[in-house]
C-alpha cells in the first residue's frame, strides 16, 4: 500500500469533493477507501466518508468555538477563494485539533466544500496512521470477500 504523496493529494481531494457534493445531494456514499493508479503507482487512501465513519464509530467529538469570532467555523472570503478553519474537540480526552481548508468560490457549493473539507482535516488528526492502515485493510479485505454489512473498524 502507497502513501499518498504531493502530487496524488490533488487526485484525493478532488474525489473528497465528490462525496461531499453527493451527500448534499442525498446520495449514499459507500467508498471509505479510494484506490487508484497514479504515475504507475498504487494509492490507497481513506475517503472523506471514510474519516466520517471512524470518527463516528469513536465518538465524543465536538467543535470548539474560534477564539477570534467565537463561532464553530471561522472564514475568509476573497474574490478567488474561501478559507475556512475549524477546531474539533475530543472530549473525553481534551486534545483539539485545527482543520483548515479552501475552496474555489467559483465552484457551485464552495461554503460547504471548505467547511466539510476543514471538518475533515481536523478529524482525520484523531486517527492514528496505524489505525487508518487496519481500517484501509479491513475494507478491502471486506471488498473482496462480500457485501460490507458492518463499518469498518467494527469487528463482526
Amino acid at each position: 500500500m502507497s502513501m499518498v504523496v504531493p502530487e496524488e493529494i490533488y487526485l484525493v481531494e478532488k474525489k473528497d469533493e465528490e462525496q461531499i457534493l453527493k451527500t448534499m445531494r442525498g446520495e449514499i456514499v459507500k467508498d471509505w477507501v479510494y484506490q487508484f493508479v497514479q504515475n504507475g503507482r498504487q494509492i490507497t487512501a481513506l475517503s472523506y466518508a471514510g474519516v466520517k465513519e471512524a470518527i463516528r464509530q469513536r465518538g465524543n467529538i465536538s467543535w470548539y468555538p474560534c477564539e477570534c469570532c467565537h463561532k464553530a467555523v471561522h472564514y475568509e472570503i476573497d474574490e478567488s477563494e474561501i478559507r475556512v478553519q475549524v477546531t474539533a474537540w475530543d472530549l473525553e480526552r481534551n486534545v483539539k485539533f485545527l482543520g483548515a481548508a479552501s475552496a474555489n468560490r467559483k465552484l457551485p457549493f464552495s461554503w460547504v466544500l471548505a467547511v466539510n473539507k476543514a471538518e475533515r482535516n481536523a478529524l482525520r488528526k484523531f486517527l492514528p496512521e496505524k489505525q487508518i492502515a487496519l481500517l484501509i485493510d479491513e475494507w478491502l479485505r471486506r471488498q473482496d470477500s462480500k457485501p460490507v454489512s458492518v463499518p469498518p473498524g467494527k469487528l463482526q
